[in-house]
């Protein structure tokens, strides 16, 4: 699966775990996680979660889950990379 593009994130990957969820820190380019989030949820019609609700250690943090089939995935990859281009928002990162 494809997880890199226009809206590049860091993504904190730690060796010999699998799970259900990417974590990835916004870019620093984010003023506001959350409203960033938002925007995206009604922009695209994608939901990721804020890692703010999970404490402290998740602020700047979001987490994407991986529980659907993978053509839902690719078509949400693909929206919020269609929205973000609109915005003209590139954030830097390491590729995936």
């Amino acid at each position: 699966m494809r997880l890199a593009g226009s809206w590049k994130a860091r993504l904190y990957v730690f060796k010999n775990q699998s799970g259900l969820f990417i974590w990835a820190k916004a870019p620093d380019t984010v003023a506001d996680v959350e409203k960033w989030i938002d925007e995206i949820l009604y922009g695209t019609k994608v939901f990721i979660t804020p890692g703010f609700i999970f404490g402290d250690a998740g602020k700047r943090h979001i987490r994407i889950s991986l529980c659907a089939a993978e053509e839902k995935l690719n078509e949400a990859y693909i929206r919020v990379e269609k929205f973000m281009k609109e915005l003209k928002q590139t954030p830097t990162g390491v590729e995936a």
